[in-house]
């Protein structure tokens, strides 16, 4: 050690690969234990791990990225390799992006990066791509596959350079729309802009599940950034007491994704004439629900609204082309697929009822919306009466205008996507855990 001091030379040593015994002989740096004893017998700055996270890695029992944290200031030198185990309990090199391997190289490239680590690091490995073979080039060290290694580091680092650049701009990673109750603005919250709920979250929810007045259909931005806001301004100034169920009978994963995970809540945000945001938090939808039969509950719930008599209207935003009939889904009898097939069999829970009166209003931005909606109804409800499957009552209840009704609406609205500028507006808003409608 001091010859190294006097020359400021490091000496690294590298792993044991693999970190087993082989044929009969020990091997002496293996896991987190062996090095930590190893950098204690020679308690130096100087005596440091060229720290190899494929050679560690090859037994899944090591997490490398504890190691780095733990001893950053003795690794002189880093090898970046990804492994890929097998059930059997072999393992192969793999590329240097985190999903092709088990190693876990971004949070490997994290704990160095957390650590302030100005030392060297390079993308240990690589295969033979292309061109490249016996004769040009050195087994295991294909420049090719570690030059995309390094991009792939770079970029992984760039990235957590920027979240680090975030976190001293203030911006916070702690605001959730799930924890929002019944409008209680914190100073975070208040510091942003953001407007929230001024009526019981809680309250409008119990009332609505008891007694639902209004279902709508389609679940996406426009629903929640227009009537859902509209509702949500109601509820705000005391006008009415309930708030809307959402029923989406097409793409379900809006309802896992962009609803449930964040207690039905969203937030509206406008970008004004003047540069100025309006961010104001939607809480006027009290349930999500998938219009399927496939989902057991969610359907039976719909069921259970649609007979209750304080249901007083269901509407759509299910564009233009979820109003059509195919001859295949009328031959499929009372489990139709296409939404207004569903609508329908929904429609035909309520007639049992006791023959309830419902609104029944589009408010797609199609010529003659309420017609097709009326039409699509009428198609699917003269079909089942020709096959025996309901009474021909029920085609008299649709048609029925004191019953079933179906107005014409005119919604002239958009959501558009969203441009650089305002995704650059978003990012300093704070709020981490959800996409802006």
């Amino acid at each position: 050690m001091p010859t190294c001091h006097e020359c400021g030379i490091k000496m690294a040593i590298h792993q044991d690969d693999p970190p087993w015994d082989i044929f009969g002989l020990p091997r002496l740096l293996v896991d987190a234990e062996s090095i930590d004893r190893f950098l204690s017998m020679v308690d130096d700055e100087y005596n440091c791990l060229t720290l190899c996270s494929g050679s560690l890695n090859a037994n899944p029992n090591n997490n490398v990225a504890e190691i780095v944290r733990k001893h950053c200031d003795r690794i002189a030198f880093g090898h970046i390799r990804n492994i890929h185990h097998f059930p059997n309990g072999d393992f192969s090199e793999a590329a240097h992006r985190d999903c092709c391997g088990e190693t876990g190289i971004i949070e490997v490239l994290r704990a160095y990066h957390d650590c302030g680590f100005e030392g060297y690091i390079r993308p240990d490995h690589g295969r033979q791509l292309w061109e490249e073979g016996p004769g040009n080039c050195r087994p295991g060290y294909g420049k090719y596959d570690r030059a995309l290694g390094v991009q792939y580091m770079l970029g992984v680092w760039d990235l957590l350079d920027r979240l680090d650049e975030e976190k001293k701009e203030g911006l916070s990673t702690n605001m959730k729309l799930s924890e929002i109750k019944n409008g209680n603005l914190s100073a975070e919250w208040a510091e942003k802009g953001y407007e929230l709920p001024k009526f019981d979250v809680e309250a409008i929810k119990a009332k609505t599940h008891a007694e639902p007045t209004w279902v709508h259909f389609g679940a996406g931005n426009i629903f929640r950034a227009f009537p859902a806001a509209v509702l949500n301004d109601a509820l705000n100034s005391g006008k009415y007491d309930r708030g809307v169920i959402v029923a989406e009978s097409f793409d379900y994963e809006i309802i896992d994704k962009a609803y449930q995970p964040y207690d039905n809540l969203s937030l509206l945000v406008c970008l004004k004439s003047t540069g100025e945001i309006e961010k104001k938090v939607i809480a006027s939808v009290t349930e999500s629900l998938k219009a399927d039969y496939s989902f057991g509950e969610d359907w039976a719930r719909l069921v259970e609204i649609f007979q209750n008599p304080s249901l007083q209207m269901i509407s759509f935003t299910i564009t233009e082309k979820g109003y059509g009939v195919a001859p295949a889904d009328l031959e499929r009898g009372l489990t139709p697929v296409l939404a207004m097939g569903k609508v329908t069999a929904l429609l035909y829970e309520r007639f049992k009822a006791g023959k309830l009166p419902l609104t029944v209003q589009s408010m797609d931005n199609c010529s003659h919306n309420g017609d097709k909606v009326k039409s699509a109804v009428h198609a699917y409800a003269s079909k089942w009466v020709e096959q025996g499957l309901v009474p021909a009552e029920f085609l008299a209840y649709v048609q029925d205008e004191t019953k079933i009704t179906f107005p014409w609406s005119m919604i002239d609205k958009i959501t558009p996507a969203r441009t650089q500028r305002c995704r650059k507006c978003w990012q300093r808003t704070a709020l981490r855990t959800t996409t802006p409608s």
